[in-house]
């Protein structure tokens, strides 16, 4: 998995299994597009520099996916990353204190 010449001594770390399963991926694209269609009239735009038309929705702004996505990082985004990086370079973990130190952007 890891060859040191080719990744340019870059780590990559895949999950055996899926972290979302595609009942909530397709629960998410639901409801970002019904959220976009309410909050700006179902109109993508360019939000940056970019060849094509983008419109950037971040999950977390979107009220009733809120706390699937924060029971999401508890349960099964945190957990997998302090099995990927168990120690952080101050001694700490991911999860301290029961709580995750990533954040959602």
């Amino acid at each position: 998995l890891f060859n040191a010449k080719t990744q340019r001594q870059c780590l990559v770390f895949r999950s055996r299994h899926p972290l979302l399963t595609e009942e909530e991926c397709r629960n998410v694209i639901l409801e970002v597009d019904r959220y976009h269609k309410e909050k700006y009239d179902g109109k993508w735009g360019t939000v940056r520099k970019s060849s094509v038309n983008t419109t950037d929705v971040a999950v977390e702004d979107i009220p009733v996916l809120r706390n699937w996505l924060l029971e999401l990082l508890h349960s099964r985004l945190y957990p997998m990353l302090s099995c990927t990086f168990p120690q952080l370079r101050d001694g700490s973990s991911i999860i301290d204190s029961g709580t995750g130190r990533c954040r959602m952007r």
